[in-house]
């Protein structure tokens, strides 16, 4: 069991901050001393931030589309790639797709035949057939964003009753469904490595419910997840924040509150009744059996 003996609230602004690379450095003064046996937990408090996370970046918009010439050999288009933004909506990332093939030059005959692809939303699903080759479509804007997989073989679909379709209604923004917050000064043994990408030092999971342009808010609930403080002098704070894809979230300015909790010990029974209790004293004459002595042993039948 422990007692709070001293909580603080510190109040950081990124504007305030000393970056290198993705990480902020908050130099904390006076600093938060942690002494043995005591120990430190942190928490967040509250978070606001403003929202430019790109549901599309430079890991997955690009693909490539294979077709057949007129000999039946295998053809495929340069990679093809769409700007790296937030799309507010599916129908807008299949017209950024569709626009950046109608925009190819017949240069060589996969490039022609990528013209013929058509593209349709139909309940929440996109479908795609071509109007007269079968085809194959490569990239992680397909398979990741828009849910429809990788095929070794052709897609013999050219209308589009045998349109090949998503699996599931897409989930664009599948990527960004919430924003992680990373303490360095967060005990090592106390580190969250199971998600996000194994992130180490995880202190909080903010559910991002705004549209992009928008602040993001974080406002905690009781009962807070406390982590322990590795440090027995807080003098600074190493923070960074990212995404569920595991890339860093920058925002051009953020505001957060932490809340560092000092705790003592307390003392209580000892639970093993056999055990020494508290303030046994070595000390003091104790009784001792003289196990020297000759004992009589009787037998009996």
């Amino acid at each position: 069991m422990e007692t709070i003996r001293d909580t603080y609230h510190v109040y950081l602004d990124s504007e305030a901050s000393i970056k290198t690379g993705n990480t902020h450095y908050f130099p904390i003064s006076p600093s938060i001393d942690v002494v043995y046996p005591q120990k430190g937990y942190i928490y967040l408090k509250e978070f606001s931030g403003f929202n430019n996370l790109h549901n599309v970046t430079n890991d997955n918009n690009s693909f490539t589309l294979y077709f057949k010439d007129s000999q039946g050999n295998e053809v495929q288009t340069a990679l093809l790639d769409i700007q790296a933004t937030n799309y507010p909506s599916l129908t807008k990332l299949v017209e950024a797709i569709k626009n950046k093939i109608d925009s190819l030059q017949a240069g060589n005959p996969a490039q022609a035949e990528a013209k013929g692809l058509e593209f349709s939303i139909v309940d929440q699903k996109v479908r795609v057939f071509h109007l007269s080759q079968s085809f194959k479509l490569e990239g992680f804007i397909f398979n990741d964003l828009i849910d429809i997989p990788f095929a070794d073989t052709y897609y013999s679909a050219t209308t589009i009753e045998t349109a090949i379709r998503s699996t599931n209604e897409p989930d664009i923004l599948k990527n960004i469904h919430n924003v992680y917050l990373s303490v360095q000064e967060i005990k090592s043994n106390n580190r969250d490595v199971g998600t996000a990408k194994a992130r180490h030092n995880r202190l909080c999971k903010i559910p991002v419910t705004t549209n992009f342009g928008e602040f993001i808010y974080y406002q905690a609930q009781a009962p807070v997840i406390k982590m322990v403080l590795g440090e027995v002098r807080l003098h600074q704070l190493h923070v960074e924040l990212f995404s569920d894809d595991g890339k860093h979230y920058n925002p051009p300015k953020f505001t957060l509150t932490l809340g560092v909790e000092i705790a003592d010990p307390v003392k209580t029974p000892v639970a093993n009744p056999l055990a020494m209790p508290d303030g046994y004293d070595f000390r003091k004459e104790q009784p001792v059996f003289n196990l020297a002595t000759s004992q009589s042993c009787f037998l009996r039948n």
